[in-house]
């Protein structure tokens, strides 16, 4: 998998997210997801995660990111 599309706002209760091992680039779509808790994207291809500061009122559950191994 290389991206993630507009269809991950339907599923906006998701509390745990893993989408780690993949050749993911953007995540940020994630930032729909209002009730998440966990997000585990480790050993992607991420370079940017400047939607965490425009979505902090959205994402005000997350409790932990696991962005490790990633082109940060």
């Amino acid at each position: 998998m290389q991206d993630l599309t507009d269809s991950v706002g339907i599923y906006k209760h998701l509390r745990e997210v893993n989408l780690s091992n993949n050749d993911i680039k953007d995540i940020a779509e994630v930032s729909r997801l209002d009730y998440l808790v966990h997000l585990k994207a480790h050993h992607n291809k991420i370079q940017n995660i400047s939607f965490f500061n425009d979505s902090s009122m959205s994402m005000q559950y997350l409790q932990s990111v696991d962005l490790s191994f990633n082109k940060i």
